[in-house]
């Protein structure tokens, strides 16, 4: 029998196909891979007699699983903390945000898509907001991922009740009248949102990105801060072009206490009244999620993205995770640009969920967890019948782990894998980060990109204007922040 050519041939001591499945884990397998793509899983000697790659990777020692996904991030290189704008209520912190210099759009994506794959995401998301013109940002953006080999959703996302005004209008009445004329004077300065000139841009970009690797996403920055008409016109933009949405939506509890406010009810029912909720659509955080909200996201097919360690750095609490699971809610894993180290760690965002939800009545399974950062990724963004698992036909992503560096007897992987690399395992522990069966990450190095180049290039940005920008504008905030904590603490939970 004459054998059939392949790209790749992939060993694996214990291959993870797909963690929400049973039994999910296949010994002694292997994957084989052409064109990016996998067209073959099972057992290794059966594979090996049956093709002729041209490259082979892994081995009888390694565990190879599906590469990660991040399902809400922001494409952050630097975080605000580290340029000393401090974790505290979001409200404040987002006003805080307009301190942030504004850096290389290139250089800062490229090195966010590093540290992402470093850490063993192979599929990421980028939501940002530009109110005027944002395609030449997305084009930057996508070169940086399409060079260092990641994934990504860009998220053009949209406002036009602009969050920044609703919070210093709430606040300014108890200002000194000067203070209160310097605020209006800034808010005037704002550029306004335009909507017919956005869905203008978003049409160019749909066809742009048509054939890219990259794929592009739509929704408001979050549900509170767009107006009944600009909602009903993303959602409908969103089903003549195909695109998945996003939205942050009650992440706070000022959040929470804006929609009740505004719909008299949880902007979830409001969804689903106005015919909003469907399987396209992920909502970041979801932190005062209620029972029944739950209920109308499960049977919408609707996700929420968990990002537990942004929610507890900005004070919003701990979501209803392990009821959102047990609504048969589908539940990702994001980064938010905000994990506890600032490294983008997926593997430690795990390890916090998984002990984070811990309680005597309740705990997650490892599988759980694991299946949050791979195949409910996926769903949650338009993509599972591409990405997330390890199955015939989809995109060959997937982290070849060393476990020997694991802290761990080799017998004791036999008992659970998925227990033990959810509480060992980390970026030493990856050998290879492949995408596309192509090896874009060898040993923490990048095969294409000079990271300390791209380092330096930002550390230079900042060194030139950047800390300078941050230091005067916190200064010229710094009168108008208790005034807005007031407001904030006299509103319902806060």
């Amino acid at each position: 029998m004459s054998l059939r050519e392949c790209s790749l041939l992939v060993h694996a001591g214990l291959l993870i196909t797909d963690p929400s499945s049973s039994p999910g884990i296949l010994r002694d397998a292997g994957l084989c891979i052409d064109n990016g793509q996998i067209i073959d899983v099972g057992p290794y000697d059966y594979l090996r007699q049956r093709y002729k790659p041209a490259a082979r990777a892994g081995g009888p020692d390694v565990v190879v699983m599906p590469g990660m996904i991040n399902a809400h991030d922001h494409g952050r290189a630097i975080s605000p903390q580290q340029l000393g704008i401090a974790d505290q209520l979001l409200e404040i912190w987002i006003l805080e945000l307009l301190c942030m210099p504004g850096l290389d759009r290139y250089t800062e994506t490229a090195l966010s898509a590093l540290q992402q794959l470093r850490h063993g995401v192979t599929s990421s998301t980028n939501s940002y907001y530009r109110p005027g013109e944002f395609l030449s940002d997305l084009d930057a953006a996508a070169a940086a991922y399409r060079d260092s080999g990641l994934r990504c959703g860009l998220i053009a996302s949209a406002m036009d009740q602009s969050v920044v005004e609703q919070l210093l209008r709430g606040a300014m009445p108890s200002m000194p009248r000067d203070l209160q004329q310097r605020c209006g004077e800034m808010l005037a300065a704002r550029s306004r949102f335009d909507a017919e000139h956005y869905f203008e841009q978003m049409r160019s970009a749909c066809n742009h990105y048509e054939d890219s690797p990259q794929w592009l996403m739509t929704g408001p920055v979050s549900l509170h801060w767009c107006s009944d008409e600009l909602l009903s016109s993303i959602w409908q933009f969103a089903e003549q072009q195909g695109l998945a949405i996003q939205a942050h939506a009650l992440e706070s509890p000022y959040q929470q206490w804006c929609a009740e406010q505004r719909y008299g009810r949880s902007v979830v029912a409001y969804l689903q009244s106005s015919g909003l909720l469907n399987a396209q659509l992920s909502l970041a955080h979801g932190v005062f999620t209620t029972r029944d909200d739950m209920e109308l996201l499960a049977n919408a097919g609707s996700s929420i993205v968990h990002n537990a360690s942004s929610n507890l750095r900005l004070r919003n609490g701990i979501a209803p995770l392990c009821e959102m699971l047990d609504a048969g809610v589908n539940v990702a894993l994001g980064l938010d640009s905000m994990a506890l180290n600032d490294d983008a760690d997926l593997f430690q965002e795990m390890r916090l969920v998984a002990n984070l939800h811990r309680s005597p009545s309740q705990q997650l399974d490892a599988r759980q967890v694991f299946s949050m950062a791979t195949i409910n990724g996926a769903k949650a963004l338009g993509k599972s019948a591409e990405l997330g698992s390890l199955e015939c036909g989809k995109q060959a992503d997937f982290l070849v782990l060393d476990v020997s560096r694991l802290p761990v007897p080799r017998v004791a992987l036999d008992t659970n894998i998925f227990a033990q690399l959810l509480h060992y395992a980390g970026a030493d522990t990856i050998r290879q980060v492949y995408v596309a069966g192509e090896c874009v990450m060898d040993e923490g190095h990048h095969r294409r990109l000079d990271e300390a180049s791209l380092r330096d290039d930002l550390y230079q940005q900042l060194s030139l204007f950047g800390l300078r920008k941050v230091a005067t504008s916190q200064a010229s905030l710094a009168e108008i922040k208790p005034y807005l904590a007031d407001y904030l603490a006299a509103r319902r939970g806060v």
